[in-house]
Protein backbone atom coordinates (compact mmCIF):
# COMPACT_ATOMS: atom_id res chain seq x y z
CA UNK A 1 0.00 0.00 0.00
CA UNK A 2 2.81 2.44 0.83
CA UNK A 3 4.62 1.87 -2.46
CA UNK A 4 1.34 2.41 -4.37
CA UNK A 5 0.83 5.73 -2.63
CA UNK A 6 4.42 6.72 -3.36
CA UNK A 7 4.04 5.73 -7.02
CA UNK A 8 0.83 7.73 -7.37
CA UNK A 9 2.47 10.76 -5.70
CA UNK A 10 5.50 10.68 -8.02
CA UNK A 11 3.31 10.18 -11.09
CA UNK A 12 1.10 13.12 -10.11
CA UNK A 13 4.16 15.36 -9.64
CA UNK A 14 5.63 14.42 -13.04
CA UNK A 15 2.30 15.06 -14.78
CA UNK A 16 1.99 18.44 -13.09
CA UNK A 17 5.49 19.45 -14.30
CA UNK A 18 4.73 18.30 -17.87
CA UNK A 19 1.44 20.22 -17.94
CA UNK A 20 3.17 23.39 -16.69
CA UNK A 21 5.93 23.19 -19.34
CA UNK A 22 3.41 22.52 -22.12
CA UNK A 23 1.35 25.54 -21.09
CA UNK A 24 4.39 27.84 -21.04
CA UNK A 25 5.54 26.58 -24.47
CA UNK A 26 2.12 27.21 -25.96
CA UNK A 27 2.02 30.78 -24.63
CA UNK A 28 5.49 31.53 -26.05
CA UNK A 29 4.43 30.19 -29.45
CA UNK A 30 1.37 32.44 -29.50
CA UNK A 31 3.43 35.55 -28.60
CA UNK A 32 6.30 35.02 -31.10
CA UNK A 33 5.78 36.61 -34.59
CA UNK A 34 5.79 34.25 -37.53
CA UNK A 35 8.77 34.01 -39.84
CA UNK A 36 8.77 36.70 -42.52
CA UNK A 37 6.45 38.97 -40.53
CA UNK A 38 6.56 42.79 -40.59
CA UNK A 39 8.58 42.86 -37.38
CA UNK A 40 11.33 40.72 -38.90
CA UNK A 41 11.37 42.79 -42.06
CA UNK A 42 11.74 46.01 -40.10
CA UNK A 43 14.51 44.76 -37.87
CA UNK A 44 16.37 43.12 -40.76
CA UNK A 45 19.02 40.42 -40.49
CA UNK A 46 21.08 40.33 -37.33
CA UNK A 47 23.80 37.92 -38.44
CA UNK A 48 27.43 38.89 -38.21
CA UNK A 49 27.70 39.03 -42.00
CA UNK A 50 24.85 41.52 -42.45
CA UNK A 51 25.63 44.43 -44.79
CA UNK A 52 25.90 47.91 -43.34
CA UNK A 53 24.77 51.09 -45.06
CA UNK A 54 27.70 53.08 -46.47
CA UNK A 55 28.74 56.15 -44.46
CA UNK A 56 27.87 59.50 -46.02
CA UNK A 57 30.93 61.77 -46.33
CA UNK A 58 30.88 65.40 -47.47
CA UNK A 59 33.43 66.71 -49.96
CA UNK A 60 35.99 69.20 -48.57
CA UNK A 61 35.35 72.92 -49.13
CA UNK A 62 38.23 74.10 -51.30
CA UNK A 63 36.93 77.53 -52.39
CA UNK A 64 37.05 80.82 -50.48
CA UNK A 65 35.46 84.19 -51.19
CA UNK A 66 37.14 86.88 -49.09
CA UNK A 67 36.66 90.53 -48.18
CA UNK A 68 40.05 92.23 -47.75
CA UNK A 69 40.72 95.43 -45.83
CA UNK A 70 44.16 97.08 -46.21
CA UNK A 71 45.35 93.87 -47.87
CA UNK A 72 46.67 92.90 -51.33
CA UNK A 73 43.93 94.82 -53.14
CA UNK A 74 44.68 98.15 -51.50
CA UNK A 75 42.24 99.98 -49.28
CA UNK A 76 39.31 97.56 -49.83
CA UNK A 77 38.94 94.57 -52.13
CA UNK A 78 37.63 91.08 -52.70
CA UNK A 79 39.48 87.86 -53.51
CA UNK A 80 38.76 84.33 -54.67
CA UNK A 81 40.99 81.53 -53.42
CA UNK A 82 41.28 77.88 -54.33
CA UNK A 83 42.92 75.32 -52.04
CA UNK A 84 45.28 73.07 -53.99
CA UNK A 85 45.85 71.01 -50.83
CA UNK A 86 45.28 71.35 -47.10
CA UNK A 87 48.38 73.59 -46.93
CA UNK A 88 48.73 75.37 -50.28
CA UNK A 89 46.33 77.69 -52.12
CA UNK A 90 46.22 80.21 -54.96
CA UNK A 91 44.20 83.40 -55.25
CA UNK A 92 43.13 86.29 -57.44
CA UNK A 93 41.37 89.48 -56.44
CA UNK A 94 40.48 93.03 -57.23
CA UNK A 95 40.33 96.26 -55.25
CA UNK A 96 40.52 100.00 -55.09
CA UNK A 97 44.25 100.40 -54.67
CA UNK A 98 45.53 103.20 -52.45
CA UNK A 99 45.19 106.20 -54.75
CA UNK A 100 41.45 106.53 -54.15
CA UNK A 101 42.45 108.52 -51.07
CA UNK A 102 44.03 111.13 -53.36
CA UNK A 103 41.25 110.82 -55.98
CA UNK A 104 43.66 110.21 -58.83
CA UNK A 105 41.56 108.34 -61.37
CA UNK A 106 43.55 105.07 -61.43
CA UNK A 107 41.67 101.78 -62.04
CA UNK A 108 42.64 99.61 -59.03
CA UNK A 109 44.80 96.61 -58.25
CA UNK A 110 44.52 92.98 -59.31
CA UNK A 111 46.48 90.77 -56.88
CA UNK A 112 47.67 87.27 -57.82
CA UNK A 113 49.27 85.19 -55.08
CA UNK A 114 50.20 81.81 -53.62
CA UNK A 115 49.55 81.03 -49.94
CA UNK A 116 51.04 78.45 -47.61
CA UNK A 117 50.06 77.31 -44.10
CA UNK A 118 52.92 75.13 -42.85
CA UNK A 119 51.56 74.38 -39.37
CA UNK A 120 48.24 74.23 -37.55
CA UNK A 121 44.76 72.99 -38.38
CA UNK A 122 42.25 75.50 -37.01
CA UNK A 123 44.82 78.00 -35.72
CA UNK A 124 47.37 78.32 -38.52
CA UNK A 125 50.44 80.23 -39.57
CA UNK A 126 49.67 81.99 -42.87
CA UNK A 127 52.34 82.97 -45.42
CA UNK A 128 51.70 84.42 -48.90
CA UNK A 129 53.65 85.91 -51.79
CA UNK A 130 52.76 87.28 -55.21
CA UNK A 131 52.25 90.52 -57.09
CA UNK A 132 49.51 93.07 -57.71
CA UNK A 133 48.83 94.27 -61.24
CA UNK A 134 47.85 97.86 -61.95
CA UNK A 135 46.81 99.42 -65.25
CA UNK A 136 47.70 103.07 -65.73
CA UNK A 137 45.66 104.75 -68.51
CA UNK A 138 47.17 107.37 -70.80
CA UNK A 139 44.86 109.95 -69.24
CA UNK A 140 46.85 109.68 -66.03
CA UNK A 141 49.42 112.02 -67.60
CA UNK A 142 47.03 114.83 -66.71
CA UNK A 143 47.76 114.11 -63.02
CA UNK A 144 51.52 113.70 -63.48
CA UNK A 145 53.00 117.18 -63.40
CA UNK A 146 56.74 117.32 -63.97
CA UNK A 147 57.28 113.55 -64.28
CA UNK A 148 56.37 110.70 -66.62
CA UNK A 149 54.27 107.79 -65.25
CA UNK A 150 54.48 104.22 -66.53
CA UNK A 151 51.51 103.89 -68.86
CA UNK A 152 49.99 100.44 -69.32
CA UNK A 153 50.30 97.35 -67.11
CA UNK A 154 52.79 97.23 -64.24
CA UNK A 155 53.12 95.25 -61.01
CA UNK A 156 53.87 95.62 -57.32
CA UNK A 157 55.61 92.88 -55.36
CA UNK A 158 53.58 91.66 -52.37
CA UNK A 159 54.10 89.33 -49.45
CA UNK A 160 52.53 88.68 -46.08
CA UNK A 161 52.68 86.67 -42.89
CA UNK A 162 50.23 86.34 -40.01
CA UNK A 163 47.57 84.34 -38.20
CA UNK A 164 44.69 82.43 -39.81
CA UNK A 165 41.66 80.96 -38.08
CA UNK A 166 40.12 78.31 -40.35
CA UNK A 167 36.71 77.03 -39.34
CA UNK A 168 34.42 74.62 -41.22
CA UNK A 169 32.57 77.46 -43.00
CA UNK A 170 34.45 80.70 -42.31
CA UNK A 171 38.06 81.89 -42.36
CA UNK A 172 39.56 85.08 -41.00
CA UNK A 173 43.14 86.32 -41.09
CA UNK A 174 45.15 89.03 -39.40
CA UNK A 175 48.36 89.58 -41.35
CA UNK A 176 51.21 91.98 -41.89
CA UNK A 177 51.68 92.67 -45.61
CA UNK A 178 54.85 93.94 -47.28
CA UNK A 179 54.75 95.84 -50.59
CA UNK A 180 57.47 96.80 -53.03
CA UNK A 181 56.46 99.82 -55.12
CA UNK A 182 58.48 100.68 -58.25
CA UNK A 183 58.76 104.31 -59.21
CA UNK A 184 56.36 105.81 -61.71
CA UNK A 185 53.46 103.49 -60.83
CA UNK A 186 50.39 104.93 -59.10
CA UNK A 187 48.06 102.84 -56.99
CA UNK A 188 50.44 102.27 -54.10
CA UNK A 189 50.68 103.82 -50.66
CA UNK A 190 53.82 105.79 -51.51
CA UNK A 191 53.94 108.74 -53.85
CA UNK A 192 53.86 107.51 -57.46
CA UNK A 193 57.18 109.27 -58.18
CA UNK A 194 58.89 107.27 -55.44
CA UNK A 195 59.93 103.68 -55.10
CA UNK A 196 60.36 101.73 -51.92
CA UNK A 197 58.90 99.26 -49.44
CA UNK A 198 55.92 99.85 -47.18
CA UNK A 199 54.23 97.60 -44.60
CA UNK A 200 50.50 97.43 -43.81
CA UNK A 201 48.41 95.41 -41.31
CA UNK A 202 45.50 93.67 -43.03
CA UNK A 203 42.26 91.91 -42.16
CA UNK A 204 40.54 89.28 -44.34
CA UNK A 205 37.20 87.59 -43.71
CA UNK A 206 36.27 84.70 -46.02
CA UNK A 207 33.42 82.27 -46.68
CA UNK A 208 34.27 78.66 -47.55
CA UNK A 209 32.23 76.77 -50.14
Amino acid sequence: MKWRRAFVGVTSSVLAVLVTESTASAQATLQAPPAGSVTQELTGPTTAGARRAPAVTSSPKRNLLALDVLARSGLVGVAYERDLSTRVGIGIGGGTGWDVIEEQGVSGLIPLYVSWSPVGRTHRLYVAAGFALVHVPASYRNYAVGWEPRIGWSAYGTGGIGYEHRGPNKVWRLTLNVWYQPSGIPGGYLNARERGIFVMPALSIAKRF
